[in-house]
């Protein structure tokens, strides 16, 4: 009996630091959520009013850029709630091998998915500046690596966590499986 109860106390212990963390890490993704909301806001009005100021707002090439700029900020805030409500669930108590966090973590592999293609559907040199006066110029640029005219730009690291993700959710989905059948026995 004593072996059981040394591994009781120490799951215990574990699962006690689990909770400790996810609560902490759920806190700092909402304020990270919360952030990035603002900083998306600022990007795009910033972009809008940069193009109204350089007389870009005709070119199609800009909307493109706007709207792909846009998807790709707002994907990442929803990756981001992603794991706020992840490690939310956790901190409350809940396994992480549960039917939720399988599906958030696909979500997130389909939303880093989305990213990939927003920043492969973007123009890669794109730039916009707002001058609100004359001495100060804010701005968003990206800039790439030198540039050829038939260069098209790759995000590997949106792509390569769209994979991890979908192996992620699979191995935990069978992880709740187990999990079920552990529990029935039990």
């Amino acid at each position: 009996m004593e072996p059981h109860c040394t591994e009781t106390v120490t799951t215990n212990k574990a699962l006690s630091r689990l909770q400790s963390a996810s609560r902490v890490l759920s806190v700092v993704f909402l304020i990270v959520f919360a952030v990035l909301f603002l900083l998306c806001i600022a990007a795009m009005v910033l972009l809008t009013v940069g193009a109204l100021q350089e007389g870009m707002a005709g070119d199609a090439s800009f909307w493109v850029n706007l709207i792909s700029t846009a998807v790709s900020c707002i994907a990442f805030q929803l990756v981001v709630f992603c794991l706020f409500v992840g490690f939310r669930s956790i901190g409350r108590g809940h396994s992480p091998f549960t039917k939720l966090l399988s599906r958030l973590i696909l979500v997130i592999g389909v939303l880093f998915l989305i990213i990939f293609i927003a920043e492969l559907l973007s123009e890669s040199s794109f730039s916009a500046y707002v001058y609100p006066s004359s001495d100060i110029r804010l701005g968003i640029v990206d800039t790439p690596p030198e540039k050829s005219p038939f260069s098209i730009f790759v995000d590997i690291k949106a792509l390569s966590a769209a994979v991890v993700c979908f192996c992620l959710s699979m191995a935990f989905s069978y992880g709740r499986m187990l999990q079920e059948v552990n529990d029935g026995t039990v």
